[in-house]
């Protein structure tokens, strides 16, 4: 080989080892330019919302306490209070049982059905019928397959 075109393969390769270099460093810069707007998209707040300060004002629905009414009626509080009283006397010793007896098997097996609840423990002021323990309030499955 002649010194020319041994100068001339030199450079050839020198300027494929730039392209390599040059397509190498656009590929860094590509994936941490990526990397940068997936991580500031993830910073920004979504069209619509807005920053706050602490020191901002409140809103209108924060001001709910403003335009309630400086006292009571105390008619209106009594009867709520009173209504309250009923409400909770409803619930008595018995429906508390079956309340906790159902409460106790669903800790035992969450995935209990109970299909007949409405009929063995109506909601108040119904009254209770008969109570077997938990097995009134499951349907019987079929003898077919289980679900």
């Amino acid at each position: 080989m002649s010194a020319t075109s041994h100068a001339l393969a030199n450079g050839s390769r020198r300027r494929w080892l730039y392209c390599l270099v040059l397509l190498a460093s656009l590929v860094a810069a590509a994936f941490f330019l990526s990397s940068y707007l997936q991580e500031r998209a993830l910073r920004t707040l979504p069209y619509g919302f807005k920053k706050f300060s602490m020191s901002d004002p409140l809103p209108a629905c924060a001001r709910w306490k403003d335009h309630m009414p400086a006292s009571r009626d105390p008619a209106a509080y009594h009867l709520y209070i009173e209504a309250r009283k009923v409400w909770r006397s409803k619930i008595d010793a018995e429906r508390e049982r079956r309340y906790d007896a159902i409460y106790d098997a669903l800790q035992i097996n969450p995935d209990l059905k109970l299909n007949r609840l409405d009929q063995v423990l109506p909601l108040p002021p119904a009254p209770l019928p008969k109570w077997s323990g938990v097995d009134s309030a499951v349907k019987p499955e079929s003898n077919g397959r289980p679900t």
